[in-house]
């Protein structure tokens, strides 16, 4: 989809417009929808979904994440056309849009923020067909979202048809915690992980029970697109680095970046993928993200 279609404008009374933007606030996107979530007629190509798929697992480093499905022709860029950037993927999901496996992923290129995906068109021009965009709900700025439509959300995303390819969901995801202490004296298990497009691989050197924690809030959820992140506190000297350079130039692909005041993110400068975070009080550990692990 060319970046210039989708900047519009939609003055319809009948509408309300849902914004998202990505974190340093230099891309902002309005999705138009009626007022009523209700009128198929009208928002009969509105709808949330969950995807459970590898790839885009991957990519958002989540362990899945949410979209809202919704025609180009609803969604207009407010600013930051020249901030996004793109790479090109699969999802197994959009077989679900009769559209090829293959997406557009749209990224900030200066915060790395996930914000939506563009199903691959036809190639043949005269079909419109293929005219879906995914929104990632993970930056969407829930103030804009009204009451009607969070309650159909949230019905929609429970329900089993609207979590596809759930057969390859993550182990973890849905683990109930075990807070038996674990008596088994084992040694050392090697977990091997890394970012979607495979410019950057570690190992952990897993000595001890791991402990996985969800994480809400909002940074999160905009640098994954997704509902949440799952992070691992690892001692640094069980976590390795195995690539995280070009094989060509040398150069440092994976770059550690500052995103609070108490802690920076490992991120890869190619496709964007959130690896770890390091907290400036935690020294002696790195949190890998869990949506990264193999």
């Amino acid at each position: 989809m060319k970046r210039a279609m989708t900047i519009s404008n939609d003055d319809d009374d009948d509408r309300i417009i849902v914004q998202s933007q990505c974190h340093c606030q230099q891309i902002a996107l309005d999705i138009s929808l009626p007022k009523d979530p209700n009128d198929d007629q009208t928002n009969s190509n509105a709808k949330v979904w969950n995807c459970h798929c590898t790839t885009c697992r991957k990519y958002h480093l989540a362990a899945y994440t949410s979209y809202l499905q919704v025609p180009k022709s609803q969604i207009s860029i407010r600013r930051g056309v020249d901030k996004i950037g793109t790479c090109s993927s699969s999802c197994q999901a959009t077989m679900a849009l009769d559209a090829e496996d293959k997406v557009e992923r749209w990224y900030c290129t200066d915060c790395s923020s996930k914000l939506m995906s563009i199903a691959s068109e036809n190639d043949n021009e005269e079909d419109d067909g293929h005219d879906d965009c995914l929104v990632n709900l993970g930056p969407i700025d829930e103030d804009t979202i009204p009451p009607c439509y969070s309650k159909r959300w949230k019905e929609q995303l429970k329900q089993k048809e609207n979590n596809l390819c759930s057969e390859n969901s993550c182990r973890w995801t849905d683990v109930i915690p075990n807070y038996k202490t674990s008596q088994e004296s084992t040694g050392a298990t090697k977990w091997t992980g890394g970012c979607a497009c495979g410019a950057s691989r570690y190992e952990i050197a897993v000595t001890r029970p791991a402990q996985l924690q969800h994480c809400y809030c909002h940074l999160c959820r905009e640098l994954s697109g997704g509902p949440f992140m799952t992070w691992i506190p690892v001692h640094k000297c069980d976590f390795a680095w195995k690539k995280q350079s070009s094989s060509v130039t040398d150069d440092a692909i994976v770059r550690l970046v500052r995103t609070t005041p108490f802690g920076s993110r490992h991120i890869c400068s190619r496709c964007r993928g959130v690896l770890t975070i390091v907290y400036d009080s935690q020294p002696g550990l790195v949190w890998p993200c869990a949506g990264g692990i193999d």
